[in-house]
C-alpha cells in the first residue's frame, strides 16, 4: 500500500509538472499567435497604403496623359493649319512666278 501511495504521489507530481509545462506551452503559443496577428495587421496596413499610393499615382498619370493628348491634338491642329497656310503661300508664289514669266516672255517678244 505504501508503494502504491508513493507511485500515486509520483504520478501526481508528474501530472502537476506536465500541467505547468502545458500551461507554459499554451502561453507561448498564444504570445506567438498575438505576435503573428500584429505582424499580419502591419503587413495589411502597409499593403493598403501601397495600394492607395499606386491608385494616386495612376490617377496622376491619367491626368498627365490626358493633358499630353490634348496638347498633342492642339499641336497637330496647329501644324495642319500651318501646312495649309504654307501650301496656299506656295501656290500664290507659283502663280506670281508664272505671271512674272508670262510678263517677261511678253516683254521679250
Amino acid at each position: 500500500l505504501a508503494n502504491s501511495e508513493s507511485q500515486l504521489r509520483d504520478f501526481e507530481a508528474k501530472l502537476a509538472a506536465l500541467e505547468v509545462t502545458n500551461a507554459r506551452s499554451l502561453a507561448d503559443a498564444l504570445a506567438r499567435e498575438e505576435d503573428y496577428q500584429a505582424k499580419l495587421a502591419s503587413v495589411e496596413a502597409s499593403y493598403a497604403k501601397a495600394l492607395l499610393d499606386l491608385k494616386a499615382q495612376e490617377e496622376d498619370c491619367q491626368e498627365k496623359l490626358a493633358a499630353l493628348e490634348a496638347s498633342n491634338a492642339q499641336s497637330l491642329a496647329e501644324s495642319q493649319s500651318q501646312d495649309e497656310e504654307n501650301k496656299a503661300k506656295h501656290a500664290a508664289l507659283e502663280a506670281a512666278h508664272a505671271e512674272v514669266l508670262t510678263y517677261t516672255e511678253a516683254q521679250d517678244e
